[in-house]
Formats: C-alpha cells, sequence, structure tokens
C-alpha cells in the first residue's frame, strides 16, 4: 500500500458487507477503514451485501468503530441481479473514488469488476484465496452477463491488487 499511496490524499470507496453486527470480514474491512482515516484519506462505506445497517446503532452499544463510520458517507448497494449493477455504476458515477478497497469473497464483487467506469479507478481487493464454496462459484455466469459465462479468474484479471488470506 505505502508503494500505491505515497502521500497523496485519496478518495477511496470502501465496499464490503453489512456491518450490522460486527464479525468476521466487517470487523476486518473496519480496521482497514480505521488505517485509510490515519491517512487523512477521504471515505466512503458501500455496503455491497447483507442487511441494512444503522449508525446509531453502534453508538448506542459504543461500539469503538462508531467514530469512524459516524465520518463516512454509507452507501447501500442492493445485491440483486441487474439492480446492483446499475446501483453501483450510478455510486461510481456519482462519488468518483481514486481507490475501491473491498474486503469479501470474489463473486460478490462483479459490479466492482464490470463497472461502466472500470478505468476510473484502483481496485484492492482483500479475499480469500481457498473456500470451499469456491467450486460452485467458478462454473456459473455472472448475474449480470448471463450470456458469458464469466468465472472468478475473469473477476480476479479486473483486480489492480488483490490481498490474499486463506479462509
Amino acid at each position: 500500500l505505502k508503494i500505491y499511496y505515497k502521500e497523496s490524499i485519496l478518495k477511496i470507496l470502501i465496499c464490503g458487507d453489512s456491518f450490522k453486527r460486527i464479525s468476521g470480514l466487517s470487523y476486518v474491512t473496519l480496521n482497514f477503514a480505521k488505517y485509510f482515516a490515519s491517512k487523512k484519506n477521504e471515505l466512503s462505506y458501500c455496503v455491497i451485501t447483507g442487511e441494512k445497517c444503522d449508525i446509531d446503532d453502534l453508538k448506542n452499544k459504543g461500539h469503538s468503530f462508531y467514530d469512524i463510520l459516524s465520518k463516512m458517507k454509507v452507501i447501500y448497494n442492493p445485491n440483486k441481479l441487474e439492480i446492483s449493477h446499475n446501483s453501483f455504476n450510478e455510486i461510481i458515477k456519482d462519488y468518483k473514488p481514486d481507490l475501491i478497497f473491498s474486503c469479501h469473497d470474489l463473486w460478490q464483487f462483479e459490479n466492482i469488476a464490470f463497472s461502466l467506469y472500470r478505468e476510473t479507478y484502483k481496485w484492492i481487493a482483500y479475499c480469500p484465496v481457498e473456500s470451499e464454496y469456491y467450486s460452485d462459484y467458478i462454473i456459473y455466469p455472472t448475474s449480470f452477463d448471463k450470456s458469458a459465462r464469466k468465472s472468478l479468474a475473469n473477476i480476479c484479471e479486473n483486480i489492480d491488487y488483490i490481498i490474499p488470506y486463506n479462509s
């Protein structure tokens, strides 16, 4: 990240799961958000999967991530076929991020990989490299384009930097 970063301030869209119940990947994602915020970057959080989250719920629970989330614009992108893809394109068109940082399973990020605006941002994906589910998802076409059989490899080809982990 330091090589990419240098010392510039970036407009970053963090894409991940709901933070309604902070555990697992949402915990990891919000820790990355703290890192990006410490570098004085402009942040927004795009909930790609999961249920809507209310930041005030975190405040009422005294959650340590309330401070970072309260400073971000939170955007909800429904994870339902073409609605998700069109909605995400509108988010990118309006927000114009320099960088997208995603933290989830790769099959959740077709909308990032195949966005109409893909050439306008760098994409860093923190994602598992092994999963019992991958064999099921690799063979299916994307939910956005039934005519082509896109795979996780096609999604990976669109990622600028991958931070892999084993699930």
